[in-house]
This record gives C-alpha cells, sequence and structure tokens, in this order.
C-alpha cells in the first residue's frame, strides 16, 4: 500500500483566479449587470411612470417624464447596454400596462408582455447611440415613432397596444392627430421627453464646475492657487536688475608722490626736470 500510494501521481492544484480575471455572472448581477444598478432601476421606474400615463390612472403629463427618465438611463451607455435597459423599462411597463389579459391566463399575459418589451430592446439600443449626435432629443423621438411603426406592422399585423400617442387623449398634443395621427402625437410626445432630458443634463453640466471649485476651496488640503500679478508687480519683476558699479579709486597725486605718470611732461619728479 505504501509501495502505491508513493507510485500514484499527485493531483494538481486548483488553479486560483487570477487578479484581472473577468468576474462571474452572478457578482455580475450583485451590481445591477452592465448598467448597474442606478440605471436600471431608472430604467424600470420611468416604465412604471409610462403605465401611470395610461387608463385608470390617465395621468397624461407622467409620459413626457417617463420618456426623458428613460432616456437620462440610456444616455452615455453603448448599444448593448442601452438594449438591456431598454428591455427593462418595457418590461415594467407592459406587465401592469396589459394586465387586462391575465384574465385568458397567467401565461399569456407574461409572454405577451415580454414579448412588446423585445420591441423596447432595438430602442433602447438606437436611444444609446444617437444620444451623442448633435440634436438628439429630435432623433430620440423619431425613434419612438419607428419602433411603434415596427410593433404596429411585425409579425402578424402587429400589436399596436400601448403607444405612446394614446396616453394623450384630451391634451394639448391630441390635435396634433387632426395633422400627422398618431405617429406625430408620438412625436411630439417623446419630443418633449428629450428636451426634458436635455435640460436636466445641461443643468447637470452646469452645476458640475461649481462643485467642483466649492469642494476645492473648502478642502484644507488642496493646494492654494496662486493669485494673478497685477501689471505694476509684473512690471517690477520683469525690469532687469540695476548693474552695480564697482567702486573706482582714484589715486591722487599727493596721496601717492611715488607713482607719477613719467611720460607726462608736467608731472615729473623734480630730479628728472633737473636732468
Amino acid at each position: 500500500m505504501e509501495l502505491a500510494q508513493e507510485t500514484l501521481p499527485e493531483r494538481p492544484a486548483a488553479a486560483e483566479p487570477a487578479a484581472g480575471a473577468r468576474p462571474g455572472r452572478l457578482a455580475r448581477a450583485r451590481r445591477g449587470g452592465r448598467a448597474g444598478w442606478p440605471r436600471t432601476l431608472l430604467a424600470v421606474g420611468a416604465g412604471l411612470l409610462l403605465w401611470q400615463a395610461f387608463p385608470p390612472a390617465d395621468l397624461t403629463p407622467l409620459a413626457p417624464v417617463a420618456v426623458a427618465l428613460l432616456t437620462l438611463a440610456l444616455r452615455g451607455q453603448d448599444a448593448r447596454t442601452g438594449a438591456w435597459l431598454g428591455f427593462a423599462g418595457g418590461a415594467a411597463f407592459f406587465l401592469p400596462v396589459l394586465d387586462g389579459i391575465i384574465k385568458v391566463g397567467p401565461d399569456g399575459w407574461v409572454l405577451l408582455s415580454l414579448v412588446q418589451a423585445a420591441y423596447f430592446l432595438p430602442l433602447g439600443a438606437g436611444i444609446a447611440v444617437v444620444g451623442r449626435l448633435p440634436g438628439w432629443p429630435v432623433w430620440t423621438a423619431a425613434l419612438w415613432v419607428g419602433e411603434e411603426l415596427i410593433r404596429g406592422r411585425v409579425p402578424f399585423g402587429g400589436f399596436p397596444w400601448a403607444r405612446l400617442a394614446f396616453s394623450q387623449t384630451a391634451t394639448p398634443l391630441t390635435p396634433y392627430a387632426s395633422i400627422g395621427g398618431a405617429p406625430l402625437v408620438t412625436f411630439v410626445t417623446a419630443l418633449l421627453g428629450g428636451l426634458l432630458a436635455y435640460a436636466a443634463v445641461a443643468v447637470l453640466r452646469a452645476r458640475t464646475p461649481a462643485t467642483a471649485t466649492a469642494t476645492a476651496s473648502s478642502d484644507p488640503r488642496a493646494p492654494a492657487t496662486p493669485s494673478a500679478p497685477s501689471p505694476t508687480a509684473s512690471r517690477r519683476t520683469t525690469r532687469p536688475p540695476a548693474r552695480r558699479r564697482a567702486p573706482q579709486h582714484r589715486v591722487q597725486q599727493h596721496d601717492r608722490p611715488d607713482r607719477v605718470d613719467q611720460h607726462h611732461p608736467r608731472r615729473r619728479r623734480p630730479e628728472q626736470a633737473g636732468a
């Protein structure tokens, strides 16, 4: 037995995960996926808020607010993360707004709601991409119109339920239906939401430098910012220093009688002059 144990090869130790290895799906799920919990919850909240704009609540002003919140949740993300956030917001919207189908069967209600939410996958990805373009509120509104256009025709004639325009019954936006139908009402509603999101982004950008300046001034460890020198001080500092002249010691004749210029006829010694 001892010989057998000595000849058996040892099992290799389990390799430890590298420090830079990608975390598992469980760890990523705890952080809220690729987008994180704050953006995911914001997208879900936007879907629930959009539901309140439809019957029976009929809080129609919440529709542009919901579009603005979903746009803010998608802003700055890549297309893949935007698709996930769009699906999360769509599921939070379609599950309660289509609760009347639960009488047919809970499974059919959940399945149909998730199929409807799947149309928000390209919507979320598109809003995340066009958020980098100039005039992105207009592109965002156009994407909402395109999403409802596809959802109302594909597949099997489409499912044109709970369109954004249907939340604006008896509102100041209703007359636009006589000009461009439901697509124009959807466009104007989504445009208002995009403009709200644009205003929120502008306010955040304006407050960020002021907050950073206030934080830097209140932090005692922050290095002091040198003040700008006055013009007079700059002239004083740029003026070259005056050269100090070395003291010149002139030798007077009565001080050093022995050092007399021998070549000058008037300054010869008496003995040289007599010679």
